[in-house]
Parts: C-alpha cells; structure tokens; sequence
C-alpha cells in the first residue's frame, strides 16, 4: 500500500461580502493574480491573542478580532502598515497608485518594487532580497510511475542506520 502526502497552496484573494479590495488591488496589479500576493495577506497582518502563545495567521486574526463578523469595524486593528495607507489614501485603485512610491514596512524597497518582486509591501522581512527555496512540482502521474516506499520493520531500521 502506499501514500501519498500532497500539499497544496492555494492562493486566491478571499472576498468578503461585497469586498472591493482584492479587485482593486488586480485591477491595478493583474500580474499578481494567482501569486502570494493575491491573498488577504498583501493588507493583514496576523497576531497573537494576548492570553494564548498561539500565533494566528491574517485570516484567523481577523475572524478573532471581528468576533467573527460581529464586529465588522474591528478589521481596520488586523491591517498591516501598507493596508492602514491602503485605507488611508481612499481605499480604491487611486490609493494604490498614491502609495505606491511609498516603504509601507520601512525594509528600503517601495512599495512597487516590493509588488512587483512579488513580496509583502507591509511586511518588513519580506523584501526583493529573499529568494524563494527551490521546488519541483509533480502530476499525480509522475507519482504514480515513482518507486513505493513501504514500512521496514525496526531490525531492517536498525541494519540501514549502522
């Protein structure tokens, strides 16, 4: 029997009841769809809740801090420093434009240089420096054609690690 563990990121800017945001942000950076850009990520920030070590994502943050759509106002406390100017310039395709030439994150790269390297313009250690770890995607087929791995017992462990 074998197994097969697939992971599986899925980027794709999340809307919310009628949130313009993620169109606005396509529609004056369409080379970014599909990217890690195309996320709720670009404008949020995660966080922790002070009362539990557990490090929370953007969206999780956000549904926390919302109380999960009770509090729809409290989104504007999960932005990070490029979607607080996001919202402060208009929040509309203008405002991207306004904020552009903008370092929302103070790394030293404007916010254009950072969107078009593909990196977070509102998070600080993500700047056009990092690269990207090398990866190999493969189709279930190749999969398939690879040679299968089947639990050994602990002796033949043992043999193998000598």
């Amino acid at each position: 029997m074998s197994f097969f563990v697939v992971a599986l990121v899925c980027y794709a800017a999340y809307t919310h009841q009628g949130e313009i945001d993620s169109a606005n942000f396509l529609a004056k950076y369409p080379q970014t769809a599909g990217t890690k850009l195309d996320s709720c990520n670009v404008c949020h920030r995660g966080s922790s809740k002070p009362q539990d070590p557990v490090s929370l994502g953007s969206c999780q943050w956000c549904h926390y801090t919302t109380g999960y759509g009770k509090t729809p106002g409290n989104f504007v406390n999960t932005l990070n420093s490029y979607g607080q100017a996001y919202l402060n310039s208009g929040r509309n395709v203008a405002a991207l434009t306004a904020i552009e030439n903008n370092d929302s994150d103070g790394d030293g790269y404007s916010n254009k240089v950072e969107i078009a390297a593909l990196r977070y313009p509102g998070d600080p250690n993500d700047d056009p420096t990092k690269v990207a770890a090398p990866s190999k995607v493969f189709t279930r087929e190749q999969l398939e054609k690879m040679p299968q791995h089947y639990p050994i017992s602990p002796h033949e462990c043992q043999q193998i690690h000598r």
